[in-house]
């Protein structure tokens, strides 16, 4: 037979538990401070995009919507911290140092296009390889040359074109250089048109960059543990893949891709060359250097992310040298000269950090790539 608790006894054990759960939030409070501490001294992330405060440093990289490209860089300068890079964006919207829309006399303009690879978005600024190609050629005598880096992350070959079209001649550029594939191969397995399938940049819907509701705004502008956080609990409780180059779409791999596609992505090229010309400038093509070959050893495969285009290792390796091909193909039937630094770097583990992204021992190998070529030019 159960004895009923005295009242003294049970006002003992709400004590008691009161006490314990005291105990327990304070415990979980100073974890939570000491880890919030830890975070912002260690490991400071970036808020979230919205209005650019040029005097808040360390913004996340935003971007803008745009008719002539899926989106560009808000042309308000601000530092970004991205990836553990830091890099500035001057107020034309372009990385790096600042510049007048008017070319001064004497100067040549290179202007390089192109998406991440380009913008090489694990560089901090200066070490980007744009950069380092004005550097060199700096360092060879050539200090009238100025490099601009056009490139933006996640714009393949027809963002480039429209960009070219619709802005780049106002920097009245000499050269114009192309070095685009892997963002274009990521719309290979596309079976609709560029025109029907791409749609422009949506930043309300953008929840990686840009918060989703006001509590999520409201933690991620106090909390840098929260930031840290955000990403993977909001992709685990939307069933989405993120990665360093945002969503994945869904789907399984495949190893063939739409031949329209590649077609495609020739006359994007083709018509940048043209358009180049058209505006005075002389154009060069780079082939894309990436990790992925053939022969690429299972530890390296590790680091090749395969579901942004939605290959398999072989269908990557067919879709990275069909476009090798039409890149040189443009080169012979238009007269353009082609720097091959797939040939160059492709497969060297060495100088890649994933498929694409330069480790700055590959930034460096790519720079002295490009500025070689355009010092024959010069």
């Amino acid at each position: 037979m159960r004895t009923r608790a005295v009242p003294s006894e049970r006002l003992h054990r709400r004590r008691e538990w009161r006490r314990v759960a005291l105990l327990v939030c304070a415990s979980v409070f100073v974890t939570l401070l000491v880890a919030e501490l830890g975070v912002r001294v260690f490991s400071p992330m970036p808020r979230l995009g919205g209005a650019i405060d040029p005097s808040t440093p360390l913004p996340a990289l935003r971007y803008e919507r745009s008719s002539f490209s899926r989106h560009v860089l808000p042309a308000t300068e601000h530092r970004v911290l991205r990836n553990g890079a830091l890099y500035r964006i001057n107020d034309k919207g372009y990385r790096g140092r600042d510049f007048d829309w008017e070319k001064p006399p004497g100067v040549v303009r290179v202007l390089v296009y192109g998406g991440s690879a380009v913008f090489d978005i694990l560089a901090s600024e200066g070490e980007d390889w744009p950069s380092r190609v004005q550097r060199l050629l700096a360092s060879r005598g050539h200090e009238h040359v100025e490099v601009i880096n056009a490139g933006i992350p996640g714009h393949a070959s027809f963002d480039s074109l429209g960009r070219l079209l619709a802005e780049g001649h106002r920097l009245n550029p000499d050269f114009t250089i192309l070095y685009n594939a892997w963002n274009d191969i990521k719309t290979f397995r596309m079976d609709e048109s560029l025109l029907r399938g791409i749609r422009p940049y949506r930043p309300k819907r953008d929840w990686v960059r840009m918060p989703s509701n006001w509590i999520d705004g409201g933690l991620a502008s106090v909390s840098h543990l929260y930031r840290h956080i955000r990403i993977p609990l909001h992709a685990k409780l939307r069933g989405a893949k993120v990665g360093r180059e945002g969503m994945m779409e869904e789907g399984g791999l495949s190893s063939t891709f739409e031949p329209a596609a590649l077609v495609q992505y020739r006359i994007n090229v083709a018509t940048f060359v043209d358009l180049a010309r058209n505006m005075g400038a002389e154009p060069l093509l780079v082939t894309q250097a990436r990790l992925v070959t053939a022969d690429l050893d299972e530890a390296e495969r590790r680091k090749v992310v395969y579901g942004y285009a939605r290959l398999t290792h072989e269908g990557l390796v067919r879709a990275f040298d069909a476009t090798d091909l039409g890149v040189n193909e443009v080169g012979v039937s238009k007269g353009v000269a082609v720097i091959d630094a797939s040939a160059a770097l492709s497969g060297r583990g060495e100088m890649f950090h994933d498929q694409v992204h330069l480790s700055a021992a590959g930034s460096a190998a790519l720079a002295a790539l490009v500025a070689d070529e355009l010092e024959k030019h010069l």
